[in-house]
C-alpha cells in the first residue's frame, strides 16, 4: 500500500530569473524526497499541451536544483511545470511557473501556480499519462 510519507515533497520556490536577453534560469529548492531516491520532471506547455522538456536529478535535499531552457522569443508567454518523483509516486503538489518574456528578451512577468493531487489520484493518473504532468487535479494560485 501506499504511504503519502514514501511520497517526495514539492520542489519549493521554483522560479525564474532572466541572466540575458531572450535566456532564463529556471530554479527550485530539492524537498525531503520520501525515502528514495528522487528526481525532477520539467515539462514545457506548448499550445494545450504539457510535453516532457527534462528529467533532472536531485541536488540534494535542501539545495538548489537548475536548469536553462535555452533561448527564448520576446514578447512570447512560456509555461513551466515541476515535479519531483521518486520510484514510489510524484508529489501530490506540482508547481507552475508562467513566464512573460519582453521585447527586449527581459523577464517582464513571472507567476507562480500550484496544483495539488491526491496521493491516489496522482498514482491512478501517473498510470495513464505516462511522461504527463498531472493536471486533472485541484489547481491555486
Amino acid at each position: 500500500f501506499l504511504l503519502v510519507s514514501d511520497i517526495p515533497q514539492p520542489p519549493m520556490n521554483f522560479t525564474a530569473y532572466s541572466y540575458a536577453p531572450g535566456f532564463i534560469n529556471l530554479t527550485w529548492l530539492s524537498g525531503f524526497n520520501g525515502g528514495p531516491e528522487q528526481h525532477f520532471l520539467l515539462f514545457r506547455r506548448k499550445g494545450s499541451t504539457w510535453e516532457s522538456l527534462a528529467n533532472l536529478t536531485d541536488p540534494g535535499e535542501g539545495r538548489m536544483g537548475h536548469f536553462d531552457p535555452g533561448p527564448l522569443s520576446e514578447g512570447q508567454i512560456y509555461w513551466f511545470r515541476l515535479n519531483s518523483c521518486n520510484r514510489i509516486n510524484c508529489s501530490v503538489q506540482s508547481i507552475d511557473v508562467q513566464i512573460t518574456v519582453s521585447a527586449t528578451g527581459k523577464i517582464t512577468h513571472v507567476m507562480i501556480h500550484y496544483l495539488t493531487c491526491t496521493p491516489f489520484l496522482s498514482f491512478i493518473f501517473s498510470l495513464f499519462l505516462i511522461n504527463s504532468p498531472l493536471f486533472d487535479c485541484f489547481s491555486y494560485i
